[in-house]
């Protein structure tokens, strides 16, 4: 049975019109049930991107330094960029134990003087790429190539201090072996740095500023260090 749409009368099935007020019927198509909406799926779970393939990178670091630095340079690789700057801390340390230096009131310090260092290092090259208009990057890409590129630094703690035994043990002391390696390592660095700046990445700037750019991260650097020895031994000695 249908209702007229207008007074509401019943009217009998497949009438044109109501008997009772005249007006036409409209025919409404009937509606199909309305299936139950499906159980809440949980959503998949995304797997996480940080790799850390020490055994990789240092496998490609033999053959070609700077493009093992500069290919990982990506956020997911911050964990790995992290441990070098980490070993640097951990030898220096090592080394001031075997030194007799923890005895001394400015041992502590001297360990925290090489975490700020290199926070320091991070933070200097996080803020100066607006100076020389390089290509921005994020905090842990940053942490990623930085750190990369401090890989062969702590190599050059260790050797130094094996050498200085040696030295002090022959008491052959022409030059410093540890000045040469320093001075050398900085130049790696600033290859490393220009190489990430220029040949892998789309550059903002000139060359020139991203060399600039470079040299000054690693010389700003090496003064905020020397800063926080002057700070130490004024404190303790």
């Amino acid at each position: 049975m249908m209702f007229c749409m207008k007074c509401g009368n019943q009217i009998p099935d497949g009438s044109v019109t109501c008997p009772v007020c005249g007006a036409p019927v409209e025919n409404v198509a009937p509606q199909a049930p309305v299936a139950p909406a499906a159980p809440y799926a949980p959503g998949q779970v995304v797997p996480s991107t940080t790799t850390y393939d020490i055994g990789g990178f240092l496998k490609d670091f033999a053959k070609t330094p700077i493009e093992a630095c500069t290919s990982r340079d990506q956020s997911k690789h911050f964990l790995l960029g992290l441990t070098f700057p980490a070993l640097y801390c951990v030898l220096n340390f090592i080394f001031d134990l075997l030194a007799d230096y923890v005895t001394t009131k400015s041992a502590l310090f001297n360990f925290f003087e090489e975490l700020v260092g290199f926070a320091a290092f991070f933070g200097i090259i996080f803020l100066l790429y607006k100076v020389f208009g390089v290509k921005q990057v994020d905090f842990l890409s940053t942490c990623s190539w930085a750190g990369l590129a401090l890989a062969p630094y702590s190599v050059m703690i260790l050797f130094t201090w094996i050498n200085s035994k040696i030295v002090s043990g022959l008491d052959y002391k022409i030059f410093s072996i540890s000045s040469v390696l320093t001075a050398a390592t900085m130049v790696f660095l600033s290859v490393v740095l220009y190489d990430y700046f220029f040949t892998n990445k789309t550059e903002k700037g000139s060359k020139m500023k991203a060399l600039y750019f470079a040299v000054t991260s690693i010389a700003v650097w090496k003064f905020v260090v020397l800063l926080l020895s002057w700070i130490d031994n004024k404190i303790f000695f």
